[in-house]
């Protein structure tokens, strides 16, 4: 994935504040206005900048076809069969390039095992608009679309210090940072529980400390906890 995009003269492109969180695709496009151009299609799309996303029936349920792990999904009403979802961009498939036709840059992306299906989304500079997309245009298998951002100008945008991290993730970090302070405080009561010993008497084995600190802490925190007497210790 080559987001954000660093040009040669203007500065970086960067989506990152746009992207989409845990499976939430950012961007859902408009229908298509009663005097489309030719080419637009009435299907619908979703597509999510940067963070690759799974399409779901329910939240904890994914699609049995089609979207995976994508950045660009096409979803199909098809009655009374159900809903068709395609895979029509990957985010490990997708590139920042300057598209000739517009003088504009554009993200492209590919499709591993079918190098028919490309999309393209042209970004349009625009200060005054946080992330806007047009309808998607088809022809065969090329798609087409417009993002309307200031982000999309260069240098505007930066990535934030989560980029790339879902909110599963950041908690799973927390969590882990919390766990690891928790056990290092209790190694430190461990290590004074064995020095409050008087002097002369025979330290107790590792294990049985570890169990009077955790008695200690208990009873401390749980007045009826039974607390272990240090007579008891061997």
């Amino acid at each position: 994935m080559n987001q954000p995009f660093k040009g040669i003269d203007y500065g970086e492109i960067n989506l990152w504040s746009l992207a989409g969180e845990d499976d939430v695709p950012r961007f859902n496009f408009p229908p298509v206005p009663a005097n489309y151009t030719p080419g637009q299609t009435n299907d619908s799309y979703q597509w999510n900048p940067c963070n690759p996303w799974t399409a779901r029936v329910f939240p904890n349920q994914t699609t049995t076809n089609g979207c995976v792990e994508v950045a660009v999904c096409m979803i199909q009403e098809a009655p009374p069969f159900g809903t068709y979802h395609k895979d029509i961009g990957q985010q490990n498939l997708s590139d920042c390039v300057f598209d000739q036709g517009t003088g504009l840059c554009a993200l492209t992306y590919g499709v591993k095992g079918n190098k028919q299906i490309k999309t393209k989304i042209i970004l349009m500079c625009n200060e005054t608009e946080e992330g806007r997309v047009d309808p998607m245009s088809r022809f065969t298998s090329k798609y087409e679309t417009r993002l309307h951002s200031k982000c999309a100008c260069p240098g505007r945008c930066s990535s934030p210090s989560n980029a790339g991290l879902g909110t599963g993730q950041i908690m799973g970090i927390v969590f882990g940072s919390v766990a690891a302070i928790l056990v290092f405080a209790f190694v430190v009561f461990i290590v004074f529980l064995r020095r409050k010993l008087p002097e002369g008497t025979p330290k107790p084995p590792v294990c049985t400390t570890v169990k009077v600190g955790f008695e200690v802490i208990m009873a401390k925190v749980c007045p009826c906890y039974k607390r272990l007497e240090y007579s008891s210790i061997p």
